[in-house]
């Protein structure tokens, strides 16, 4: 099979990708991704060229990440304006929340749902420079799609409600978001823009949906791959173990705020005011999503407590977290006692801070159901599942990227896709591409990456694809009634929810203030 590995005019510049078979994506022109690509003037450039410090300085790819880490805004100050934001409640009693820009124009304008990394927020610099070009109207430099930006599990103003913190493995929490756009605006093209774990997650969530992914593309900056390899990278010399520490750290300081919800005790205060419900038929709704700034829900979240002995709960055997700890495992040879689970991760979290890979290992995966750190590690990296994607999507990477780079990067299966694209820089580090001053064509860029998700965005939706497939979204009944999710995918299922639902009904008494 022929395939396209492109070097560019300079060696600073990679594009993997299979250009003989790249997917057509216009029947009329026969216009495929490669043309897409080519069409990018960012990409014609050839390079990408980093800041004079960074060119100086050992590290740049360390210098590069930690820059991004500290340009924060954590009020918003400088993120795309928004009209309003919803508060999603999942089937494991996890919780997310979501930021619309605007609710007004056509209903067919193009939206962007975007995710956060690991410990972020909303407010990312490293996406929101990306919304503010797409979101803002034409008049204030835009093009004036639509966007909505996810906090996910306990990050920003969203704590945590259910004892599973944010990972790459939540792709239900990022089809709930999708499930609820394609509902409230019908007709309207749907793209994902993911960011470090939050690429991992929008990749895991196209791969499991395939053919039937309700997007019309993608892009993901610095996806970590392979979280075994990054892992040994992240655990090697004294400067990768320092960055590892601080994550860690940070990671650590989101536990300890929401650590109430690692006990026994919040279990059952949460069961304490949710109840069964026997029916176990769904029908299909045809009215609107509630919009923001909707009253508390009348009907209490459904309790999972029988969902072991129920026909229509079956699929959630291997992904929910019950109120009542019958607690999930993805492994039925090594099932997992609740009880044990939750003391160990509270003792671990005493013992003093842990590093990134020691949180995930320690802490994530079990609380995400997995006997192992290695069951986990191998479940929720991304390049297990790239054959899968089937919409377009363009993946950047940099060879300097501290948690996965050179020779980490996937190159040989990104080479073999028709679907997907991955730029690799020969610098950029983690999610950071700042460039040489400000760039000359698009001077509110402050990264390179940003231009390339503008660029790709744009004339990828200039082609007016063919819609992708169209979820049918139903009530849930039984123990998912006052739940709406698509048809066939009830791990999907989400209720819009206030923050005051949450806080009294999620949240025992004792933590309200």
């Amino acid at each position: 099979m022929p395939l396209f590995t492109r070097t560019c005019a300079q060696p600073k510049l990679e594009v993997f990708h299979n250009s003989e078979n790249s997917v057509q994506l216009d029947p009329s022109s026969r216009t495929t991704l490669s043309h897409v690509l080519d069409a990018m003037s960012c990409l014609k450039a050839g390079q990408f060229r980093q800041s004079r410090i960074f060119r100086v300085l050992p590290g740049s790819g360390i210098l590069q990440t930690v820059r991004s880490t500290f340009q924060r805004d954590p009020k918003g100050r400088h993120a795309m304006p928004v009209a309003g934001s919803e508060r999603f409640l999942l089937v494991d009693f996890g919780s997310i929340s979501i930021r619309v820009s605007t609710y007004d124009g056509p209903v067919t304008t193009p939206i962007v749902i975007a995710s956060h990394g690991v410990g972020g927020e909303w407010w990312a610099a490293y996406l929101q420079e990306i919304l503010k070009s797409l979101g803002l109207t034409a008049s204030a430099g835009g093009l004036g799609w639509r966007t909505i930006s996810l906090n996910l599990r306990g990050c920003g103003d969203n704590n945590l409600t259910s004892p599973q913190m944010h990972h790459p493995g939540h792709i239900h929490d990022l089809g709930a978001v999708v499930a609820s756009a394609q509902q409230q605006f019908p007709g309207a093209p749907i793209y994902l823009l993911g960011a470090s774990l939050g690429a991992a997650l929008v990749q895991n969530y196209l791969a499991e949906m395939g053919d039937e992914a309700p997007v019309s593309g993608a892009m993901v900056l610095s996806p970590v791959w392979d979280f075994a390899k990054s892992k040994a990278t992240m655990e090697g010399d004294w400067i990768h173990r320092k960055l590892n520490n601080a994550v860690g750290g940070e990671m650590h300081a989101m536990f300890n705020r929401n650590k109430r919800v690692f006990t026994t005790e919040h279990a059952e205060a949460v069961s304490a005011v949710t109840s069964p419900v026997s029916s176990r038929q769904a029908t299909p709704i045809s009215t609107p999503l509630s919009t923001p700034n909707s009253s508390p829900m009348s009907t209490p979240p459904p309790s999972l407590a029988s969902y072991s002995s129920s026909e229509d709960i079956q699929p959630f055997a291997s992904a929910a977290c019950s109120p009542r700890l019958e607690y999930p495992t993805h492994n039925a040879d090594h099932p997992i006692d609740p009880k044990v689970m939750l003391e160990n991760v509270r003792t671990l979290a005493r013992s003093g801070k842990l590093s990134l890979t020691e949180f995930s290992d320690k802490i994530i995966a079990p609380t995400a159901g997995y006997a192992t750190a290695e069951e986990f590690v191998n479940a929720t990296s991304s390049v297990h599942g790239l054959h899968k994607i089937k919409v377009p999507m363009l993946c950047l990477n940099a060879n300097d990227d501290p948690l996965l780079g050179g020779d980490d990067l996937p190159r040989d299966q990104a080479s073999l896709s028709e679907h997907v694209a991955m730029v690799v820089t020969r610098f950029g580090g983690h999610l950071g591409w700042f460039g040489r001053g400000k760039d000359g064509k698009r001077p509110e860029f402050k990264r390179w990456s940003s231009r390339v998700a503008v660029e790709f965005f744009e004339e990828l939706n200039k082609l007016q694809l063919p819609p992708p497939p169209q979820l049918r979204i139903v009530e849930g009944r039984g123990i998912l009634k006052g739940y709406l999710h698509p048809e066939g995918r009830p791990m999907q299922a989400f209720m819009k929810i206030s923050a005051l639902f949450t806080r009294i009904v999620i949240t025992p008494p004792d933590r309200i203030v």
